[in-house]
């Protein structure tokens, strides 16, 4: 005898009412449609029941599924409390084979039972399970067991942390991140070392690179994006920091394929952010670069130019005082800057006499290749400097000390023009301009650039009533690689306990 399903039983799902698929062709389109999901065909209601998102098989009627993903060869809904994965290698079929054994293979139906309300929103694999948000905790669906079955699956509570359902979690590789919106700020979470920081209200795009190790992070509508970098060295974290973006124009979506971050803007344009250099980056090709010449690969590749949005562009006429460049740009466009390929020298836009998508440039530089991009603002802010001590492998920093800085020495790799500001209580900011390139040792239209330079900045000032910043507006790198001090330091003779 052979089993089969009983008389007076539905056996079929209907596929209109469960999610669809999209599959890419081979000529590269993509179709949209139901998909074969397959029949219950041994059993009844009792010994091979529908899955439990079919809430009343006779009337066609289910429940709400929040989530689809897949989770060791198997398709898995979230519903309401429970997960439902398919059978083994089957992602179309949620029944039994038999209905007098249980095998391996067999679909998991299996509930999230906790005192408080649980309604399962996302869920993210890891190396030790499938790891489910709910609004108010986390679970986690794993087996002790090699491999996963109906008999050997089981879930377990591992933490009570709010989760905004809006934004799904990412991987940082070996670990976890999600966003809790509730309250005046969002928080940014990490699993399983917990970090939190005080963040925009109503973040709902979060997106990570892991090969750069960075998270980023954006409310859709706005300009700006949050950027969270974070060094490892196997299982621990040795660094991490913040950044902020602000962009030319309003975003709905971003995303990360590769080494570039792909920005859907608020009019529906697709644009990308480099994440890496690469060696089709525009930079000066020319010989008049200071102190060298094209044959120092280190500093003819260092000379990149960095302006927003640039494109690579072929100049118009010149007029006897200005060169039109005709272009069209995303998003709101403030002042522009020219840069000449051949030579490095810099052209600014005189705003006052644009036209439509014309763009007219103090200076000469008409018939040449140039870099037509929009100035944006470099700004580092300095952490507060203290005394910091090693011991039984932690760093503690002596906040109750006495400590004057004199001076600061910021070590630049290839940089051109930097500015450094320096916010002191009580008397007014001081702000200093430094050319990389010393004075009268360089023609005019060699470009502004050294590959290597550390910098000095006098400060005499106590280190809790200065800030130190950063800023750049050149077209030309600026980059920072460390920073050292030299200072009067007492420790006040303070007994610490």
């Amino acid at each position: 005898w052979e089993e089969t399903v009983s008389p007076d039983v539905f056996t079929t799902l209907d596929a209109t009412t469960l999610p669809h698929i999209i599959q890419r062709q081979a000529n590269g389109s993509f179709t949209v449609g139901t998909y074969t999901w397959k029949e219950r065909l041994v059993g009844d209601d009792e010994t091979n029941p529908f899955p439990s998102f079919i809430s009343d098989v006779a009337n066609n009627v289910g429940k709400k599924i929040n989530q689809t993903f897949f989770h060791r060869n198997r398709l898995g809904f979230l519903c309401e409390d429970n997960i439902i994965l398919s059978r083994a290698s089957e992602p179309g079929n949620f029944f039994h084979d038999s209905a007098l054994v249980v095998g391996p293979s067999d679909p998991i139906d299996i509930q999230a039972s906790s005192t408080q309300p649980t309604t399962l929103k996302n869920a993210i694999e890891s190396n030790t399970g499938l790891v489910i948000f709910a609004e108010t905790q986390q679970f986690l669906l794993h087996t002790d067991s090699d491999s996963l079955t109906p008999e050997t699956g089981k879930v377990s509570n591992i933490s009570t942390y709010r989760y905004s359902p809006l934004v799904p979690p990412i991987s940082l590789g070996t670990t976890i991140a999600f966003v809790d919106g509730a309250g005046i700020y969002g928080r940014f979470f990490e699993m399983f070392d917990i970090r939190r920081e005080g963040e925009p209200e109503n973040i709902d795009i979060l997106t990570n690179s892991r090969e750069n190790n960075t998270v980023f992070l954006a409310v859709s509508g706005s300009k700006d994006i949050l950027g969270y970098r974070y060094f490892n060295t196997g299982e621990k974290r040795e660094q991490s920091s913040w950044f902020k973006w602000t962009l030319p124009y309003a975003l709905e979506s971003l995303f990360v394929i590769g080494n570039e971050i792909y920005i859907v803007s608020s009019d529906y344009n697709l644009l990308k952010i480099p994440l890496l250099r690469h060696s089709y980056d525009p930079h000066v090709t020319g010989d008049d670069i200071f102190g060298n010449s094209a044959s120092d690969s280190l500093l003819y590749a260092g000379y990149s130019i960095h302006l927003d949005s640039y494109k690579t562009l072929t100049a118009g006429s010149y007029d006897g005082t200005h060169t039109v460049v005709s272009t069209t740009f995303v998003g709101t466009v403030d002042q522009l800057s020219a840069v000449n390929l051949s030579t490095g020298e810099v052209f600014m836009e005189d705003t006052s006499s644009r036209s439509g998508n014309n763009y007219k440039f103090f200076g000469d530089f008409g018939g040449d290749t140039v870099v037509v991009g929009l100035l944006f603002n470099y700004e580092v802010t300095v952490p507060r400097i203290f005394v910091k001590k090693q011991a039984g492998g932690l760093t503690t920093s002596d906040v109750t000390a006495s400590l004057t800085l004199q001076r600061v020495h910021f070590r630049f790799g290839p940089v051109g023009q930097i500015d450094v500001r320096i916010d002191r209580v009580g008397k007014d900011p001081m702000q200093i301009q430094y050319d990389s390139t010393p004075m009268d040792t360089y023609d005019a239209d060699e470009a502004p650039l050294v590959n290597e330079k550390t910098q000095t900045v006098p400060v005499y000032e106590r280190n809790h009533n200065c800030l130190i910043k950063l800023k750049s507006f050149h077209p030309g790198p600026a980059q920072l690689f460390s920073m050292a001090w030299e200072g009067d330091y007492t420790p006040m003779y303070h007994k610490r306990v």
